[in-house]
Order: structure tokens, then C-alpha cells, then sequence
């Protein structure tokens, strides 16, 4: 799945509230924006067996690209080895 993700401009914003989510976890990524946090951070790495990783990456884009309210920022947390 390919995705094309837009870059805002918006004014920087304290963090007050961050969540790390395993993108492994279907139930925890898809119930993440629901939460009042202030981002969501989709973990590709530590928290990711290794033969679960294909599947995390399409459902972090999944979740991004499909993501819910504005108030939440989302971000990938990754390693480019």
C-alpha cells in the first residue's frame, strides 16, 4: 500500500500526552485515536516481532492514512538500518 503523506506547516504545540502503540497490535492501533492524547506514535521496531513487521508496516499506513480526529498528531517510529 502506498501513501502519500502530506507535510503541515502547522506552529508547534507542547506534547502533553504521547502514546506508543505496537503497529503489531490491530486492536490497540485501531482503538489509539480515540484516545485524548495529544500523538500516537506506531511502533515499527522494538515492540515488533520480526515476522509480524510486513503486517505492522500496512496497518501503520493503514492507520495513518485513515486516521481520525485532528487533534491527534500520528507519527512512525522506525529505524533505517
Amino acid at each position: 500500500m502506498e501513501v502519500g503523506l502530506q507535510h503541515h506547516e502547522d506552529p508547534p504545540r507542547p506534547r502533553r500526552s504521547v502514546i506508543y502503540v505496537p503497529a503489531s497490535n490491530e486492536r490497540a492501533v485501531a482503538s489509539a485515536g480515540a484516545l485524548r492524547c495529544d500523538a500516537v506514535i506506531l511502533d515499527l521496531e522494538d515492540s515488533v516481532a520480526a515476522d509480524a513487521k510486513p503486517q505492522a508496516r500496512e496497518r501503520a499506513a493503514a492507520a495513518i492514512f485513515f486516521r481520525p480526529p485532528a487533534y491527534v498528531q500520528w507519527s512512525v517510529y522506525l529505524t533505517l538500518a
